[in-house]
């Protein structure tokens, strides 16, 4: 009933009584907003189109009727034909699949874990060089990923990590001092420290507190967060381009496909459009966890 009473004075707040002065404004948000929404999708759905284009007569049909045409033969089978003709470095669309899905199983769960320990340690114990340390991340987060291409590849060379598919990512994933580790060490320090020292009080120890009763305090804002680095990982390509070229997944093997000459557009616009699917998905049932303001507390006084 709440929600319900809540709804309601929504939208009579929506058509109380404005000032000219007040519509105007009104007129004028919402035009931005449908503007920008505009630059949003019109994309979209210009790809979506084209992906239903005749393959062989494409590129005709694009230089005689425009940019912008609806297909007179909506052609259906580039969805599925995209599955297999699709192709890159010996891999079809179920093989970069199957690789981008494991590589998101690694970096959601092994490669995920080491930033919030390392989060954790930051915010809430206090140890001889912990400022240095701190120092020396922020330093590394602010120097240009090009600026360390070079180093970061010799590294991989000399460990004979080039090319290993999940190996290099588990190996590569341990660490914990990227751009989430400052994410983890805020949502830990708003979690008081009395939740530890209850533990403490009753007879367990540090791991004990992380595990049983910080990091359960934590997961709200760290499934959200989750949510977010889950399609940051679908789309990942660039250390699969640089060091995992036998491995492509979904978003590097749709760039290496972009630049060969000899693709079928309306193909590649096909897989394009499968590959937004899952993000689509993915977001329609999360947007709600990922947008609210999360707010953690349960002490008592």
């Amino acid at each position: 009933m709440l929600k319900i009473k809540r709804k309601v004075n929504d939208v009579n707040f929506i058509f109380q009584k404005k000032t000219k002065g007040e519509m105007v404004l009104h007129g004028i948000m919402i035009g931005v907003l449908a503007l920008w929404c505009f630059t949003f999708l019109f994309p979209l759905v210009w790809l979506l189109v084209q992906s239903f284009h005749d393959r062989n007569a494409y590129w005709i049909t694009l230089t005689l009727e425009g940019k912008f045409t609806l297909p007179d033969v909506w052609h259906l089978e580039n969805y599925i034909d995209a599955f297999t003709i699709l192709n890159y470095n010996h891999t079809n669309f179920f093989g970069m699949l199957f690789n981008s899905l494991w590589f998101i199983a690694i970096a959601e769960t092994w490669c995920l874990f080491w930033p919030i320990m390392v989060g954790y340690i930051f915010a809430k114990y206090n140890w001889r060089g912990k400022a240095l340390f701190h120092s020396v991340i922020i330093f590394t987060l602010t120097v240009p990923i090009m600026g360390t291409t070079g180093a970061m590849f010799k590294l991989v060379d000399a460990l004979n990590l080039y090319d290993t598919g999940p190996i290099f990512v588990i190996v590569t994933g341990v660490g914990g001092f990227g751009s989430g580790f400052l994410v983890y060490l805020g949502i830990f320090k708003g979690i008081s420290w009395s939740y530890a020292e209850s533990v403490f009080i009753d007879g367990g120890g540090n791991t004990t507190a992380f595990f049983a009763v910080m990091l359960p305090q934590a997961m709200p804002a760290i499934s959200a967060m989750m949510v977010s680095s889950l399609i940051t990982h679908w789309n990942e390509y660039y250390q699969f381009l640089m060091y995992l070229p036998s491995w492509p997944t979904v978003a590097t093997g749709l760039y290496s496909i972009s630049i060969q000459n000899t693709i079928q557009k309306p193909l590649y616009y096909a897989g394009l459009i499968i590959s937004i699917i899952p993000v689509f998905i993915l977001y329609g049932l999360m947007a709600e966890k990922m947008m609210k303001n999360l707010s953690i507390g349960g002490l008592k006084g």
